[in-house]
């Protein structure tokens, strides 16, 4: 049972890398699966006969079977005929330090942008439990997740090539995460700033202490499309820092304070975003 699920695993990643199907899919099956294995275990158990049986398990298989196709074909009906921008790249950028938040910004902003395009990003602790995607469990448990770090130039440039901008099933475009070492970030930052077009910087909890950003925010001032940058910060930024720090590359910048759980400020956020990936 373990090399079949091992089997499974593997099978199940394929799929995903090849487009097949969306992590929201995937989620929506394994839900079905349990439901329908937890009916069927309770009618076997009230349920006498082999032949009772062996029906109970016909239906539990066939219904368990059946959902995934007939997800994908609801979701093609629904989408068909429907006209959609062109995409547009969003880099997001951030203090490290508060996962709460982080992961909370990441729902309300990132997941939504997933309608309007792809996402890039570098790989950071503070948002694994939302961008962990089936395959890289597979590479974790294989012990193969080295080959996504970025450890030279070379390995930069062919991340860049294979980036995943198409929507998948559900409408949905995919993260792009990029796990990079000391000696490959300020490279890769370069570059993915180079192919966005909108960015968001989370500078919320920046301070004297959390002052690693400063080298994102130089580059972001020395681009001529300082308008497509959108700024968040809260109480808790030091703006004098942050002023000294920027000086008047941030002329173009546009600045957005959101306060912890303020649902409107982070929509406005958002807003400010699809206009500026829109300019």
């Amino acid at each position: 049972m373990g090399l079949l699920a091992w089997w499974r695993l593997k099978a199940l990643a394929r799929r995903y890398e090849a487009k097949r199907f969306s992590d929201a899919q995937l989620l929506a099956a394994t839900w079905w699966l349990l439901v329908v294995a937890s009916d069927a275990v309770e009618r076997i158990s009230v349920h006498a006969g082999v032949v009772t049986l062996l029906l109970i398990l016909a239906v539990a298989a066939t219904s368990a079977a059946m959902f995934p196709p007939l997800l994908a074909t609801a979701l093609r009906l629904a989408q068909r005929g429907l006209s959609r921008p062109a995409p547009c790249t969003l880099l997001l950028l951030l203090v490290f330090g508060d996962t709460a938040r982080t992961e909370a910004q990441f729902d309300r902003i990132g997941a939504r942008w997933r309608w309007f395009g792809p996402l890039t990003m570098i790989a950071a602790p503070d948002v694994v439990a939302r961008t962990v995607d089936p395959g890289d469990f597979l590479r974790f448990v294989t012990g193969d997740l080295a080959a996504d770090f970025v450890t030279t130039p070379q390995d930069l440039e062919r991340r860049l090539a294979t980036l995943d901008v198409l929507p998948d099933p559900d409408g949905r475009y995919r993260v792009n995460e990029f796990c990079c070492r000391d000696g490959t970030w300020q490279a890769t930052v370069v570059r993915l700033i180079e192919r966005a077009d909108a960015v968001r910087m989370d500078l919320r909890g920046f301070n004297a202490q959390r002052a690693g950003c400063e080298f994102e925010l130089r580059e972001l001032g020395t681009r001529p499309q300082g308008e497509r940058v959108v700024l968040v910060v809260d109480a808790s930024t030091d703006r004098p820092l942050l002023d000294r720090m920027l000086g008047s590359v941030s002329l173009g910048f546009r600045v957005v304070e959101v306060q912890c759980g303020h649902g409107p400020r982070t929509d406005a956020a958002f807003v400010a975003l699809l206009e500026a990936a829109r300019r």
